[in-house]
């Protein structure tokens, strides 16, 4: 009707609105506290788990095994099934120790076969393409050779070519999102997380100081119109998410800000992904899937990803001895440089300079690809209750905090 204001009403109906949404998610995240407690995993999750573990261990041993045989079957065999043990958070027993112990039952037969060896990884340089082979291949070959593939691969320059390059530093960011609260690391290591205002993280890391923010949704859910700096279209056929392609855009683009001698711990995403850099160099190390047996893998939290539980910045080859025999890549992503990383493909991260910016896309890939490469991890992460509903319930701060590595 003419002359009558209708912003009250609307705000009103807003206010209803995120009301109503905030019941049902406090409702949904008790619901969730109760079927991940210990009677409900005891009486559903255990069973349910190793029932579906007692059909996929041996697939993904078919998979898997490959580079590994000189180690016999029924030993991989029992490290898959201790695997299902680990996820599934068996009660009273301490299967990552379990773990770690199968895997070093296999140093007699990879030493009998290798010979001895005395240095952690064996490593090769990961195959890159330029700007131009990129575009020229095109993105529905770049998904035959690279996304079915199931391989990763550097793009030299890629963001130089599509992205606008320019907005994407630490000191632009400072400029415009400063009083943003971000969650950052003390140092490198796993604990000590904590909210601070992205001035005070730049200021910290300008001043080289042990702290590394990763995994950061924030800035870009302040400012989403970044989202369409990033290469979504290049990638369309190879994004998927069961939430639909809003969800799959708006949570799963991630920043890393960081200065010099920070790390990443070796670890393994549930998702593909692409990673851009933007400022700064650094340094990966990028392990296939089959490596999991021999990289002492645990699964952190309610098993979001798994991660190694050795040091990467200082390896202990008497504790951990099967990384002498663990093969793998290495590359220096330098500013502008893109890397395409399938799922399951285990990586670690140092970073060379001050500042240290990149972002990831994570969410990348269809679903059904994932049992590909690793059906154990695979099959148990989604069937573990409080996985995928927490992608339905977590807000940004608390998927943050249960996300970052």
């Amino acid at each position: 009707m003419p002359g009558v204001n209708l912003a009250p009403r609307s705000q009103h109906a807003k206010h209803a609105s995120w009301t109503v949404q905030s019941s049902a998610h406090a409702i949904l995240q008790n619901c969730v506290r109760i079927a991940t407690c210990t009677l409900f995993r005891v009486l559903l999750w255990i069973p349910l788990g190793l029932l579906l573990g007692l059909f996929i261990a041996p697939v993904s041993l078919l998979i898997l095994h490959l580079p590994f045989h000189h180690v016999p079957w029924w030993k991989q065999l029992i490290w898959h099934y201790a695997v299902v043990l680990h996820m599934i958070d068996m009660p009273g027993i301490n299967t990552t120790e379990l773990l770690a112990r199968i895997s070093n039952w296999f140093i007699p037969d990879l030493e009998a076969a290798l010979g001895k060896r005395d240095k952690a990884f064996s490593l090769t340089e990961l195959p890159e393409m330029s700007v131009a082979q990129f575009t020229k291949l095109g993105t529905k070959g770049f998904r035959r050779k690279y996304h079915d593939g199931w391989v990763p691969v550097k793009v030299r320059s890629f963001a130089k070519e599509y992205c606008n390059f320019e907005q994407w530093s630490l000191q632009k960011f400072a400029e415009k999102h400063g009083d943003t609260q971000v969650y950052a690391y003390k140092n490198d290591k796993k604990t000590d997380i904590e909210s601070i205002r992205f001035s005070e993280l730049a200021e910290k890391v300008m001043r080289e100081e042990k702290i590394y923010a990763r995994a950061v949704p924030q800035i870009l859910n302040q400012d989403p119109k970044l989202r369409d700096d990033l290469p979504f279209k290049e990638f369309e056929e190879m994004r998927s998410s069961l939430l639909g392609p809003t969800w799959d855009r708006n949570y799963a683009t991630l920043q890393f800000f960081s200065a010099k001698g920070t790390w990443t711990q070796v670890h393994a995403d549930v998702s593909c992904n692409f990673n851009i850099q933007f400022e700064g160099v650094k340094r990966w190390v990028i392990f296939p899937p089959c490596m999991a047996m021999l990289l002492y893998p645990f699964a952190k939290g309610a098993n979001q990803f798994f991660q190694s539980s050795f040091d990467l910045s200082n390896m202990d080859l008497k504790k951990y001895p099967c990384l002498k025999y663990v093969s793998g890549y290495e590359m220096v992503m330098e500013p502008g440089d893109m890397l395409w990383l399938p799922s399951w493909w285990w990586h670690g991260v140092e970073n060379l300079t001050t500042p240290a910016c990149a972002v990831a896309c994570d969410g990348v890939g269809i679903p059904s690809k994932l049992f590909g490469t690793n059906p154990t991890m695979s099959g148990l992460f989604m069937l573990h209750p409080s996985n995928a509903i927490d992608f339905l319930l977590l807000g940004t701060d608390d998927m943050t905090k249960r996300w970052t590595i």
